[in-house]
């Protein structure tokens, strides 16, 4: 390859490092107003220690999953009127749910 040819690919190559390093690490929707962008929450940004109840209803079934505040173990909700217990949620397969 001749050495201009390396130089012109070495500048695109900074110049698409440096955009992306501006898109990346700035907010450019800022530098339209005073005003703070709304920020969305996100779920894997939810701290794993504030979950206490997840309830999951699909295909017009309910499965209820709760933890004591500042315990370990989840559990699986019982139906009281049916006299079923709260069971202890399996770990090996908790994290596929």
């Amino acid at each position: 390859m001749n050495l201009r040819l390396t130089i012109l690919l070495v500048l695109v190559l900074a110049l698409f490092g440096g955009a992306f390093l501006v898109f990346r690490f700035t907010d450019l929707s800022l530098l339209g107003g005073d005003e703070a962008p709304e920020q969305e929450p996100w779920l894997y940004r939810i701290d794993e220690g504030s979950l206490v109840y997840v309830s999951v209803a699909t295909g017009g079934q309910r499965l209820e999953f709760r933890r004591e505040a500042g315990g370990i173990t989840w559990y699986i909700t019982g139906d009281p009127a049916e006299d079923r217990p709260d069971l202890p949620v399996w770990f090996g397969r908790w994290g596929g749910i």
